[in-house]
């Protein structure tokens, strides 16, 4: 789209608002403070924020203690496979006496 395109169509959407705000009645007041005054009230009975938010907090809590735990698992298998790797002869020594005193 060019610019002189766009100029084009908001000119003409500019005649046709023009058009239909000419013959356009006023805003009803009484109306309006009406429909304002029934949507408040839908809008109050529909929502319900007191129920919702507790069990969103319990998921988010419950989602944290999970991540905690993961992750004190994965670091707890990390240091032991970091620690058997160090010493990694001996325990071969250790269990082979095992063996030979059971046999």
């Amino acid at each position: 789209m060019t610019p002189n395109e766009k100029q084009w169509d908001e000119k003409r959407l500019a005649a046709l608002f023009a058009a239909v705000d000419a013959d356009a009645p006023p805003p009803d007041e009484e109306f309006l403070d009406r429909l304002a005054g029934q949507s408040a009230e839908a809008f109050q009975a529909g929502a319900s924020p007191q129920t919702q938010l507790p069990t969103r907090r319990r998921r988010m809590f419950v989602l944290a203690l999970r991540t905690l735990a993961a992750t004190a698992a994965a670091a707890a298998v990390a240091i032991a496979c970091f620690w058997s790797s160090l010493f990694k002869d001996d325990s071969a020594v250790a269990f082979e006496n095992v063996l030979e005193k059971v046999a």
